[in-house]
């Protein structure tokens, strides 16, 4: 792992799970709830795939919300900078907007 990612990935409000039973083939993957002052909007998964064989190591986006239940995922070959999580976390944000998505979970009062 790149610790220059990783100590992007904590800064930004990430943490970092080991368990592959949820992606198989993963090593390990970084998850962030996104919210604002009204609630819950979606969790970002961010899944490093080692290098295996032929393929090369690399990382999957994926988006999830559950107001309507959807998920969006995008293959990225690398993350290595704080621009490039800048980009995902805009990409995501995008979407979610676009599919006028509900919260997750509202807070109350």
């Amino acid at each position: 792992m790149n610790n220059n990612i990783e100590e992007i990935l904590l800064k930004n409000g990430y943490r970092v799970c080991s368990n592959n039973i949820v992606f198989p083939y993963s090593d390990y993957f970084y998850q962030k709830c996104i919210k604002d002052e009204i609630g819950k909007k979606y969790s970002i998964n961010l899944v490093h795939y080692p290098a295996h064989h032929n393929f090369l190591a690399s990382w999957m986006v994926e988006l999830t919300n559950n107001e309507p239940h959807l998920t969006f995922q995008e293959h990225r070959p690398k993350l290595e900078n704080e621009m490039d999580l800048i980009v995902i976390e805009n990409n995501c944000e995008k979407f979610w907007k676009t599919f006028n998505c509900e919260y997750c979970e509202k807070f109350s009062g």
